[in-house]
């Protein structure tokens, strides 16, 4: 059996529109954003990760942060996961579940939660493949490297 890909899906993003649909949270604001082919609707936590209208960031979805090591993501917290790359690489990092897979065709939207925070990609089922692929209720991580600030 082929073994899973830690990385599930990676594209650049850009903010076209925060918290259109109104302010829930005093800290929290929902950020949509589109990509080349995918379109990503993220709350985040404004406090810790400050976003603007125009921001460019990667997203990367992984399975793990730590490949090859699985000892280290027992489901707490674990001070080895900081020495990983994918850790390092990124500037705000999420855990989460994917609650839901909605094929929409052509496309498909994939809805998770991290603690609360709520994630929509939206897009080609062909993009999103790996992501797609996973059991209901599988563990996920999401993260985050600005590559323009404005």
């Amino acid at each position: 059996m082929p073994s899973k890909p830690t990385t599930l899906f990676q594209e650049y993003f850009t903010v076209k529109d925060i918290d259109k649909d109104g302010k829930a949270f005093d800290k929290v604001s929902r950020l949509h954003c589109e990509g080349d082919d995918v379109k990503l609707t993220l709350d985040i936590n404004m406090d810790i990760y400050p976003a603007r209208l125009n921001d460019e960031f990667r997203v990367t979805i992984a399975s793990t942060l730590s490949p090859g090591d699985t000892s280290v993501e027992v489901g707490e917290f674990n001070p080895r996961l900081e020495e990983s790359s994918l850790f390092q690489e990124n500037e705000y990092i999420m855990f989460g579940r994917v609650f839901k897979t909605k094929p929409e065709v052509p496309n498909v939207s994939i809805y998770a939660s991290f603690g609360g925070l709520l994630m929509q990609l939206f897009g080609d089922p062909g993009n999103l493949k790996d992501i797609v692929a996973l059991d209901s209720n599988a563990n996920i991580y999401l993260l985050m490297h600005k590559t323009k600030d404005y």
